[in-house]
């Protein structure tokens, strides 16, 4: 970022302006940043800073209840907010032609937020789901205790959404005083970036916020946390598959000099796959993932260590990252800041971060956490037990990575130019695989893909997975590079490479800085062409696979996700896990992988792609002399699912606060017209202001999360709703989704219902256009699953040629409530 292309402006009443002209999509983003959060919350007050910003949607003197989300929508935007410890930020971003319609929105709702008392109460029910939903996630459960152990008196120490009894509590008197004392143009920073005129939209924030009232805050920050030592322990159980670890320490500030240098300490330790962690603990198959950061809301931090494995590799995987940060002990405000930061990031030496390792991350000032499966075994027994079993860790010393020599590669043949159609320019090489080169002026990054058609769509059941852990193990060494020397290559590139598989194809992808377009097709074509895939390495990827798969059945979002496609496509492909099963995963070998890599990689229906600020026809060239290896094949042929012909239910019961539904129904397939109006109604059906969220969440408070979306897979398609709410209303809730569904066959949407979707998705694929990862995909996936690269300029038309007609014939084909599925994971409810 140019820190001169930042116009900053503080109006006469306080309210701090800052605004970046961004040119290269038309597309603007507005952020408003209030200085209020968990950390101006009394003890009695707690969660309170997240209502209000559930509050701010909920309407104005002049906006009725859904109509800030509802207009969003109509200017091609959406919108949505978070709060944390020190901060509430609101955000909403449009296609530049929706600015000021889209600032008008966001000034309303922030001076003339009315906080109707009956709304509140309604709102009340919904943040407690909220807060049910977050006590069955093992990763919030784990971190937040954490702090609270390391904290005796500050506000850090509180489940910061707050309790059930305390949220029932809150009154609209109290939460408008809050709102009143710090929604004050003094205490909040409104920035504004993207295709605007600088001039233009300073003179609209002065129009709509220059005439709010000045006043300071009253401020209470809460006890600030005493000087203490001490190593604590803490240990807890629950129904979930696998245990989490964390570590933690008190650091110091966002502005202390050395946040920057514990920032390279966790970068050193944890930040990709040549990161001391990840091989001392990943590569080891001690945890299926681990991080390491320092989290610094304002005047005080956390550095936390957090690792996800199985119960019986607690001890040990403690133990290694316990020595590991030994190693590295002994071893080793204002918006222009973040320009400050980054120098002082850069020039951390060794010697800065063994010293702020000492000062800051000493044993005796540590805590620990374990939440492990209420059916595995106790790790320590007290502080005292746990230290112990750390002292006793041993690691190997991380041997230093060697400089690789790139052999020689003989002379090859440049691409040879096709055509050139909607932006895109097709080559092939000399092999024949097709090339596609897409230059996006401006952009400083070069988005790479090199994806495939088929593959998990292809697997068996006794094989279920095998796409997606050869990928992933396909990274772990080639002819000419050890597993380290790829991680180290990568991010020495600014970049790592991604391996992921979906249901029709596979791949992998790499962002670097576009000056580096040349190393990153290199090492792509080695990792792409040259695997060795080694017995210990695809071991470790199927160990980490085997976690994953575990750890799915925590999840109470994806895991009744995966249930319903289990049974709406059954045997099929379509039907099974692309991360596979335990039966399947554990009979797989290597010797499968090498010989999946032979058949389905080197010989197949690949494409390349590259989105960059280049020359074409060198990035072309560049492609076609690293990936010769590749030779063209057709797709691969398999047979459509058949859908049910009655309801099917897969569902299972757990220790959990909620209860959580995937209801689907078939859909259109992506070969199929029909999709565009199947994603209408999805868009009129989901998300703030749409149907299901306004009837099940606003008028019901069933649930905080209720979602509806359409997925189109080459062969079939599911539109699928979600909610989550308490075990006790489950048929509530069931028939509610049920109802909105049999509204949308019996009439057409409404004329202003139309629009507003018609300009939702517009919007979002302008929105879309600033990313080259976006548009990476888009040309991808046109050129692997439609009709051709014309499509990509097709999108809007065809969106906006959909009827309410043609709409209510997908519903009244599709949506028939005798042929759905269902994914439910139970729970038993509880008070949070």
């Amino acid at each position: 970022m140019n820190p001169n292309s930042i116009h900053r402006t503080v109006l006469p009443n306080g309210l701090t302006v800052l605004v970046q002209e961004d040119r290269t999509a038309p597309v603007v983003s507005i952020v408003t940043y209030v200085k209020a959060g968990y950390f101006d919350e009394s003890d009695a007050e707690n969660g309170l800073a997240h209502a209000l910003e559930h509050m701010f949607f909920k309407g104005t003197k002049t906006r009725g209840v859904g109509d800030i989300a509802k207009e969003t929508k109509s200017s091609g935007g959406y919108l949505n907010a978070h709060t944390i410890y020190d901060n509430t930020t609101y955000y909403t971003v449009l296609p530049s032609s929706g600015f000021a319609k889209g600032l008008e929105i966001q000034a309303d709702a922030y001076a003339n937020s009315v906080i109707d008392a009956g709304e509140l109460a309604k709102e009340m029910e919904v943040i407690i789901q909220e807060a049910k939903r977050k006590s069955d996630s093992p990763s919030a459960v784990a971190t937040e205790t954490l702090y609270e152990l390391l904290h005796d008196a500050h506000r850090m120490r509180r489940w910061r959404i707050g309790r059930e009894p305390g949220l029932r509590a809150f009154t609209r008197d109290k939460m408008n005083r809050f709102y009143r004392n710090f929604y004050r143009p003094g205490n909040t920073i409104l920035s504004i970036s993207g295709d605007v005129d600088a001039a233009d939209a300073l003179r609209r924030v002065t129009e709509l916020y220059g005439g709010l009232e000045s006043s300071e805050p009253i401020r209470d920050s809460g006890p600030a946390e005493p000087d203490h030592e001490g190593f604590r322990y803490r240990e807890l159980a629950g129904d979930i598959a696998q245990s989490q670890l964390v570590i933690g320490w008190r650091t110091p500030g966002t502005l202390d000099p050395d946040t920057a240098v514990l920032d390279v300490a966790a970068s050193i330790l944890a930040t990709g796959r040549a990161s001391r962690l990840y091989r001392s603990v990943r590569e080891m198959k001690l945890a299926s993932s681990v991080t390491a950061y320092d989290y610094t809301p304002t005047e005080l931090g956390v550095f936390v260590v957090h690792a996800e494995t199985e119960p019986e590799n607690v001890a040990d995987a403690a133990g290694v990252i316990w020595d590991q940060l030994h190693q590295l002990r002994v071893g080793l405000g204002g918006w222009r800041l973040g320009e400050e930061y980054f120098e002082r990031f850069m020039s951390a030496s060794s010697d800065d971060v063994q010293r702020v390792m000492r000062k800051y991350l000493a044993e005796e000032r540590a805590a620990a956490l374990v939440y492990r499966p209420n059916s595995s075994q106790v790790v320590a027994q007290d502080a005292a037990d746990m230290q112990r079993i750390l002292g006793a860790g041993r690691s190997e010393r991380l041997a230093s990575i060697p400089p690789r020599a790139v052999p020689p590669k003989p002379d090859a043949k440049g691409a040879e130019f096709e055509k050139e159609e909607a932006g895109v320019s097709v080559f092939r090489t000399a092999e024949g695989i097709p090339v596609l080169v897409r230059r996006k002026v401006g952009t400083p990054m070069a988005s790479i893909g090199v994806y495939i058609v088929g593959g998990a769509v292809e697997e068996e059941e006794s094989e279920a997975g095998l796409t997606l852990l050869t990928a992933r193990a396909m990274l772990k060494g080639t002819t000419t590079r050890t597993a380290a020397q790829i991680a180290e290559d990568a991010e020495m590139l600014g970049g790592s490479i991604s391996a992921g598989a979906g249901s029709d194809s596979f791949g992998w992808s790499l962002s670097v800085p576009k000056a580096r377009l040349a190393q990153a097709l290199e090492l792509m074509g080695d990792v792409i062409q040259r695997p060795t895939i080694p017995e210990d390495s695809f071991d470790t990827e199927r160990t980490v696979a085997l976690s994953n798969v575990a750890m799915l059945r925590d999840d109470m979002y994806r895991y009744p996700m995966r249930l319903a496609s289990s049974v709406a496509f059954g045997k099929h492909p379509y039907g099974l896990p692309t991360m596979g099963t335990e039966e399947s995963l554990r009979a797989l070998s290597a010797e499968q992988a090498r010989e999946w890599h032979r058949s389905r990689v080197l010989s197949s229906a690949a494409v390349i792609g590259v989105v960059a600020d280049v020359d074409v026809k060198e990035a072309a060239d560049l492609v076609a002399r690293e990936f010769g290896a590749l030779e063209p094949e057709k797709a691969p042929n398999v047979g459509k699912p058949r859908w049910p012909k009655s309801v099917k239910i897969a569902a299972e019961s757990r220790d959990k606060a909620q209860t959580a539904i995937a209801l689907a129904f078939p859909a259109p397939s992506r070969a199929d017209d029909a999709r565009f109006a199947a994603a209408l109604i999805a868009t009129v059906a989901s998300g703030l202001g749409g149907r299901f969220f306004d009837e099940l969440r606003d008028r019901q408070s069933l649930a905080y999360t209720v979602q509806a979306a359409v997925s189109e897979k080459r062969l079939a398609g599911m539109f699928i709703s979600y909610i989550a709410t308490s075990p006790e209303k489950e048929g509530i809730a069931r028939d509610g989704l049920l109802a909105e569904f049999e509204k949308l066959r019996e009439r057409p949407v409404t004329e202003e219902e139309l629009e507003r979707s018609k300009e939702y998705v517009v919007g979002s694929h302008a929105i879309g256009q600033e990313s080259g990862g976006a548009l990476l995909a888009e040309m991808l996936d046109a050129w692997m699953f439609g009709s051709g690269l014309g499509e990509i300029l097709e999108h809007d038309s065809r969106v906006r040629a959909v009827t309410a007609e043609q709409m209510q014939a997908v519903a009244q084909q599709y949506f028939d409530p005798k042929k759905r599925v269902e994914g439910i994971v139970r729970g038993v409810g509880r008070t949070v």
